[in-house]
Parts: structure tokens; C-alpha cells; sequence
């Protein structure tokens, strides 16, 4: 039987949520490959105070925009882009 592998995923974040988490990068560990929908389900658990941005934002994988469905590997990188609003 195999070891369940535990890599860490860097999560970049921006606007409310870097002023949130007052920080800009969080890095996570977990179980890979992952889904971008799991992944950021977990990110909320473990982050409540940004667990309401979260559904609203789009995700980079890597330097391109992808769809929740995707999945992490070890080494990725995912940014979280909240809604950009104006005034």
C-alpha cells in the first residue's frame, strides 16, 4: 500500500484578500493532484476570514486562467484574483 504524499502549493493572493490574510503568499500542504475547487474549499476551512471571496474569484494556475476543475500538482502556483470593482 502507498503513503499518502503531502506537497505544499503556493497561493498567491491580491486586494482584499492579501489585506485579509495580511500577507500575499500562503502556502498550503496537501494531498496532490488536487482540484482547484478542492483546494480553495480547503483554503476557506483553514481561512474563514476570506472564505466569502473566495467563490467570487478567478483562478490562475501557473500564469494562466483556469477553470475550477483543473488540477494542482506539486511545484504549482495558483493566484487568486478577486472581482476588481471601480468607482
Amino acid at each position: 500500500m502507498h503513503g499518502v504524499l503531502k506537497l505544499n502549493v503556493t497561493v498567491l493572493v491580491f486586494a482584499e484578500l492579501k489585506k485579509r490574510l495580511k500577507s500575499d503568499k500562503i502556502i498550503l500542504s496537501t494531498e496532490l493532484p488536487i482540484s482547484v475547487a478542492h483546494l480553495l474549499d480547503i483554503f476557506g476551512t483553514l481561512r474563514p476570514e476570506i472564505r466569502d471571496l473566495i467563490s467570487s474569484c478567478s483562478v490562475a494556475l501557473n500564469g494562466q486562467m483556469v477553470d475550477k476543475k483543473f488540477l494542482v500538482y506539486p511545484n504549482d502556483e495558483i493566484a487568486l484574483l478577486p472581482p476588481v470593482s471601480g468607482g
